[in-house]
């Protein structure tokens, strides 16, 4: 929730009418696909539906998923590659702005890229977890002797 101080200066700030410089406004231009790391749909406006299917293809080809939970883990797999490498993009760009304006990165650059790295690492781990657990239920599917879930996450 904002504070009513920090709804009062938005509201000033606002009437500036935006971002003015060329820099700003590629800044600001990305600001739905930085935002979109967080979104709820796998599938930003402007993102490209066959790539995505093509990756869930080739998943489906690699693993070659049967019933509905080998399924889901190749689509979790896929998900977190998606939007893995959104995160990638937006990292890229970011350092391709900062490095284009100064040469420099600045504190705020710094927390902005800290939280990017954050959100890569927790893509790639789901990812992992989802491929770690799919060979383990073909394992298990397939009469294998298959270790028992090893998780090294204390807060999972």
């Amino acid at each position: 929730m904002v504070s009513e101080i920090q709804l009062r200066a938005n509201r000033e700030n606002a009437k500036f009418g935006g971002v003015k410089t060329a820099v700003g406004k590629a800044v600001s231009s990305r600001n739905a696909i930085a935002r979109g790391i967080l979104s709820k749909e796998v599938l930003l406006s402007g993102e490209d539906f066959g790539e995505l299917n093509k990756l869930r293809r080739e998943l489906i080809a690699d693993r070659e998923p049967q019933g509905a939970v080998e399924a889901l883990l190749v689509e979790i797999i896929a998900i977190s590659v998606w939007r893995w490498r959104r995160i990638l993009i937006v990292e890229t760009e970011k350092l391709d702005l900062d490095s284009a304006k100064e040469g420099n990165y600045s504190l705020s650059s710094i927390g902005y890229l800290q939280n990017i790295m954050r959100y890569e690492a927790t893509m790639e781990r789901r990812m992992y977890r989802a491929l770690n657990e799919i060979e383990r239920v073909q394992g298990i599917r397939k009469g294998e002797k298959v270790p028992p879930r090893l998780s090294i996450n204390k807060d999972r």
